[in-house]
């Protein structure tokens, strides 16, 4: 009997230490689960806030060959300046299969990929090629020049290899890839001349979603540039006649919408506005309205003499200082944002130099090349780069959705934002005089300090990163509640944070 209990007793405790121990094992099994989430959780969040939400970008962002630097990336520069946007891929189909008889593609770009760091994302695009010299690829003749390909079979079959190369998936992906792409451009500029792109649009971004249901895809940009007239004539004639082609398909061929946009410093940001305004109210009377938004992959500042100056018929682009650029370099960005556009990619490239012929496009860098007068010697940065650097450095990590325009009047712009539960604001003075200013402040606690955001030099020839001074700027608070900052203001724009 006693023998029974004991056996008895033993089984209800060994059956109490089994239990316990099975216990342990799901509790210690669901605090790792758990814990396991939340890293990967707070990872995406992280990279979704940091990344994908980030408005600043370059058209390239990469630094490659011709323009050499003892770099050890192409992305060196890039991830200094805070840069999270690169728009450097083209994806050409005549180049990656140049042999139609087989299925076998040349990926040209696979090095470059294999640099991208970890907080770049990439914006590529894809274009047919040159179909005016090769008959193989397009149905390019004097009766139809066409976007379309000669064969959309093999061309379908190029785009979604492509796509799928370079997606992240884990299925046949470019071997080494750090960082996919996740947003495909169909073509650059159209129509420039051809017809059809309504139709090529649609195609490409069939074949781009049967390969990556995930991916975004952007319409071709539209081009022009300042005045607003001009620019608005130029879409009206050109572009909205793909869009009226566009709005009589079932599907909706674009995710983004994509508008390019120039000149110099002294103003022509503004034009923005009405080229923005007008663009939106065409997608919508066609119902093409963007279920990801709008963005400007090309935005264009320089500093130097573009020669020959009148590049069209009715654009002047005056000697410009590096001063003007740096300025006008965040106007341009923030007004921008201010808008409700998603993303700013300047253009053309970090560094100076596009077709090296003294046009508008060989000034608009951050970094000096050693070529044409004004030039401060090949590699020297100009204020613009210490300028982009500073602004990423301030406004990442904002809520672009809480975005504020407090006053556009009598040539005063101040914007606020919020970050990390702290308010920034951005202001700057277009009439040429330094100008008594106030702002609202929300209560007698908050504290503030106001930063110019051009350095305190005529270049940045003689600057280096250890060196360049931001001047503060001085500010009163009233006692009044709510209080009032006041401080000074001219063309140079200010941030002003919250301490």
């Amino acid at each position: 009997m006693i023998t029974d209990i004991s056996s008895s007793i033993n089984r209800s405790i060994l059956c109490v230490i089994g239990i316990t121990k099975k216990i342990r094992l799901l509790l210690t099994y669901s605090i790792y689960v758990t814990a396991i989430t939340f890293i990967m959780n707070s990872s995406a969040s992280a990279t979704k806030n940091t990344v994908p939400d980030s408005p600043f970008g370059f058209t390239p962002a990469a630094v490659i060959p011709p323009f050499k630097y003892s770099l050890n990336n192409p992305y060196t520069f890039a991830t200094d300046l805070g840069v999270r946007w690169d728009r450097s891929l083209n994806f050409v189909w005549t180049r990656i299969q140049p042999d139609l008889t087989t299925d076998q593609y040349d990926w040209p770009h696979d090095r470059q990929l294999r640099d991208a760091p970890h907080e770049i994302r990439l914006l590529a695009n894809i274009m047919i090629g040159g179909p005016r010299h090769d008959a193989r690829y397009g149905q390019y003749a004097l009766s139809n020049r066409s976007f379309l390909p000669r064969d959309e079979q093999a061309y379908t079959k190029f785009v979604q290899n492509l796509v799928e190369r370079y997606d992240g998936d884990g299925i046949a992906d470019m071997p080494g890839l750090r960082v996919p792409i996740k947003y495909w451009q169909v073509d650059n500029e159209p129509p420039h001349g051809l017809n059809d792109y309504a139709a090529f649009l649609q195609m490409t971004y069939k074949a781009i979603k049967e390969a990556d249901p995930n991916a975004k895809v952007l319409i071709g940009g539209v081009p022009g540039f300042p005045p607003v007239s001009q620019y608005i004539a130029n879409f009206d004639r050109n572009y909205l006649p793909i869009l009226d082609e566009l709005g009589q398909f079932e599907e909706h061929c674009f995710d983004i919408f994509d508008l390019h946009w120039y000149g110099n410093a002294t103003g022509d940001y503004l034009g923005i506005k009405d080229a923005y305004a007008h663009i939106q109210n065409a997608l919508k009377e066609r119902k093409l309205l963007p279920p990801d938004g709008v963005w400007i992959t090309e935005m264009g500042a320089y500093s130097g003499d573009p020669s020959p100056k009148r590049i069209l018929s009715f654009i002047d682009f005056p000697l410009q200082t590096e001063k003007q650029q740096a300025a006008d370099l965040v106007k341009r960005n923030v007004y921008a944002l201010s808008l409700g556009i998603k993303k700013i990619f300047m253009c053309f490239g970090i560094t100076e130099g596009f077709k090296h012929t003294g046009g508008y496009f060989d000034f608009t860098g951050l970094i000096y090349d050693g070529r044409y007068d004004h030039d401060q010697g090949k590699g020297v940065k100009k204020l613009a780069y210490y300028t982009y650097k500073k602004m990423t450095e301030i406004l990442e990590g904002s809520d672009w959705a809480s975005i504020q325009t407090l006053q556009q009047k009598d040539d005063i712009h101040i914007y606020r934002l919020n970050k990390n539960g702290k308010a920034v604001w951005i202001a700057w003075n277009d009439s040429g005089t330094k100008t008594s200013v106030s702002l609202q402040l929300d209560n007698k606690q908050q504290q503030v300090i106001i930063t110019e955001s051009v350095p305190a030099s005529s270049s940045g020839k003689n600057l280096t990163s250890s060196s360049v001074i931001f001047r503060k700027v001085d500010g009163n608070i009233s006692t009044s509640s709510p209080p009032n900052l006041s401080f000074e203001l001219n063309d140079v724009p200010v941030f002003i944070e919250e301490r």
